[in-house]
């Protein structure tokens, strides 16, 4: 995968499920930073009249789809979760669109560093696409206590969930900045002011 902008330095801003990645980007927007979110363009990829959203109920059937058309985000989630094959499936569909409109969106900010939030880089295989990978992680223990609250998933989902996503050892292996969100949201915010000056020392 070629870099998604080189003449910028992107930062990709990842974390797994419910481990306070979105809040760590709206923290660095307070400090200042560009962030550009993917899972936004992720939301526009599949509209009602889209070339994926056609393709999204060619593959999976009008069950996924919400009264008004839309994608039922929640149910198709609920499918390709518990089926690796069909998650493939709605990667192939959607992946390409998404990646367009990230780099669409970094090559469009006047900023130098642009940072985008990428829940699944490593699993997406955009790892070489960034300059530089900034980890938000939390402990499998309030993970699961975050997704059962936040979510209403069953036990059995969250663990599928789980599953799919790379483990969080090799994720902190394949990045340049980890920030340990287990404790009080004032700690991760501390990690995360002393990241973004030493990105903007460069």
């Amino acid at each position: 995968m070629r870099k998604l902008c080189p003449s910028k330095t992107v930062i990709g801003l990842t974390g797994g499920i419910a481990t306070g990645k979105s809040l760590a980007a709206a923290y660095l927007k307070k400090l200042g930073a560009v962030v550009v979110d993917s899972d936004r363009i992720a939301r526009e990829v599949v509209k009602k009249g889209k070339p994926a959203h056609k393709r999204i109920v060619a593959a999976f059937g009008k069950r996924v789809l919400l009264k008004s058309g839309e994608v039922n985000r929640k149910k198709l989630g609920k499918i390709v979760f518990s089926s690796p094959g069909k998650r493939k499936i709605l990667e192939e569909i959607t992946h390409p669109g998404i990646i367009s409109g990230i780099r669409k969106a970094v090559s469009g900010s006047r900023a130098q560093t642009v940072f985008v939030d990428m829940p699944l880089l490593f699993e997406a295989g955009l790892r070489n696409s960034v300059d530089r990978v900034l980890l938000v992680w939390a402990p499998e223990k309030a993970v699961r206590k975050r997704l059962k609250k936040r979510d209403g998933l069953s036990d059995l989902e969250v663990t599928l969930r789980l599953k799919s996503q790379i483990p969080v050892s090799r994720k902190k292996k394949l990045s340049h900045f980890v920030v340990n969100n287990s404790r009080e949201a004032s700690s991760a915010r501390i990690q995360l002011k002393k990241i973004f000056r030493k990105i903007n020392r460069k």
